[in-house]
Order: C-alpha cells, then structure tokens, then sequence
C-alpha cells in the first residue's frame, strides 16, 4: 500500500510538472498537499517495515529489545514523529481542502496570499505543536504485532489520546464546512465550474473513512482483552497508507479532469454543443435593374 501511494503521487506531481494549470484553485492545492503529505509519511513506513530490526530494537545488557516508553532510542523517535507528523499533517490538508470548498460554495474564490499564507502555517505548523505533546508525554512505543515505532503503539491510553481523539477532533471539524456548504448550495443556481462539485466530493472521501478508522481504534482501545493481528489492527496499522491511496486517486481524478475540460472542443460552451454548418457554394444570382416610375419611359417625336 506504501509504494502505491508512492506511486500514485509520483504520477501526480510528474503530471503536474508538465501541465502546470491543472491545479490552481485552493481546493486543488489542498488535495495536492494532503495528497503529498500522505505519501512521505507512507514512505517514512516503508523505511520503517524494511529496517525495523534497527529500528524499533536497541541493545541492552547484550540484548536485542524492543523499545518501550521511557527508553531512549533515536532512530525509533525519529520514525514514529515523522510518522505521527506526516499523518496528522494529511489529514489536516484534508481539513483544509473542506474549508476552502465551503468558501467556493460561498461564491469567495479570492485566492488571497494571506490566505494561503495563514493554510500553510496552520497545516504545518500545528502537528509540530501536538508531536512535542506525544514526546513530552513519551508516548513513543514499539508496536509488538508489527515492529514499528509508532505513536501510542502498544499503550492503549496514549493510543486513546494521541490517535483516537485526533480522529474525533478531525472528524467533527470536517463535518461542520461540508453541512453548511450543502446548505449554500441548497436552492442556489447550479454552479458553471463542475470543479466545485468534484471537490466536494473528494473532501467528503475523509469524513467517511475516517469514521471507519475512529471505531476500529476505539474497538480497539475499548477491548482490552483482544490480542493479536487481527482485521482491527491492521486497520488501525494501515490507516495512513489508506488516506494516502484515497488521496491520490481524488487528486489524479482532479487533474485528469480539468486536462479533459481544457482540452475540449471550443465549440462546447456555456450555450451548448453548436454543430458546424457546411459551407455551400451558391451560384450568382443576376442583378435586376427595376423602375422607380409608374409608367414606362417616353422619348420626345422628334
């Protein structure tokens, strides 16, 4: 799932790279980034399963361990906060990508720099803020189904606090743009952009599956007593390489469909499809001279 992500976004940015104008409006660039954001942490999970002996094992006492919360072990801290980091990230782009339909439901499409401005620094900045949370609350713990270090791994309280309720928070804020953006569009003329449409679609994509995520992690933080891999944990273990796959393909589908809307006959517009007419030759029709006067000309006798 990892390297399909990967690739998948690949295609997107190389696609980008040679038709520039595809993406252009917030929405879109909210889907690219949310769409980026997935795909480092998704590689940053594929770094981690491939050395996760090195990783998520220190030495101790001659010993190989698995690394647990209150040990010091850099390379585990270093891949469970890109993880948590890139993962909140994603999600908050998704935040983002609801927000900004709202506001082209609203008819604002200003694309303002201080706006932009003010995105980047909310959806880069604030998981900064929330990653010093889980170190200071050394939440940093090595899964022993899989073999990563993840945020919360294998601490069902931290798992509570650090995951599930970043889901909730998430959830219900996604939630709140996209139910009164349905109430804006309710009753309003139909919008000429099908862009807008395709958005609000895409931005629904994450409300869904996060609901599904938020109840196999509070299944699993509510069941004590289940152990082992299970449908529950692998669900809870494969969440953001499955956003990153939803994603990409939202964010593949847009630019396929704006190159379609700019590459469509220019004889499709706004009033409908208008047929070409064949050009016909006519023949020349010969001039007739007609006369002003009521009766015909006389010429003098003589």
């Amino acid at each position: 799932m990892s390297l399909l992500c990967t690739a998948l976004t690949s295609v997107c940015l190389l696609t980008l790279c040679t038709r520039r104008q595809c993406l252009v409006a917030l929405p879109e660039l909210s889907l690219l980034f949310c769409t980026i954001s997935f795909a480092l942490s998704a590689l940053v999970y594929l770094f981690s399963l491939l050395y996760r002996e090195q990783i998520s094992c220190m030495e101790y006492t001659s010993k190989s361990i698995f690394v647990v919360g209150g040990v010091q072990h850099i390379p585990c801290t270093t891949a469970a906060v890109f993880l948590y980091y890139f993962g909140t990230t994603g999600r908050l782009w998704w935040f983002v990508l609801c927000c900004t339909w709202n506001r082209y439901t609203q008819r604002s499409q200003q694309n303002s720099d201080s706006l932009v401005l003010r995105t980047h620094v909310l959806a880069w900045g604030v998981p900064l803020g929330i990653v010093m949370l889980a170190l200071i609350a050394q939440s940093v713990n090595a899964d022993p189904l899989s073999g990563m270090c993840l945020v919360g791994g294998g601490n069902r309280i931290i798992e509570a606090v650090f995951v599930s309720l970043r889901e909730l928070i998430l959830l219900l804020c996604c939630l709140v743009p996209l139910f009164f953006g349905c109430l804006a569009l309710i009753g309003s003329a139909p919008a000429n952009d099908h862009s807008v449409a395709s958005s609000g679609l895409l931005a629904s994509l994450y409300p869904m599956a996060a609901a599904f995520l938020l109840l196999s992690s509070l299944q699993y933080v509510l069941s004590p007593a289940v152990s082992g891999w299970n449908t529950v944990a692998a669900v809870k273990l494969l969440a953001d390489p499955l956003l990153g796959i939803l994603a990409s393909i939202g964010c593949l589908f847009q630019i396929l469909y704006n190159i379609f809307n700019a590459n469509r006959s220019p004889l499709v517009d706004k009033h409908g499809y208008q047929p070409a007419v064949p050009h016909i030759p006519q023949p020349s029709v010969p001039a007739t001279t007609y006369s002003m006067s009521r009766y015909p000309e006389q010429r003098p006798l003589c």
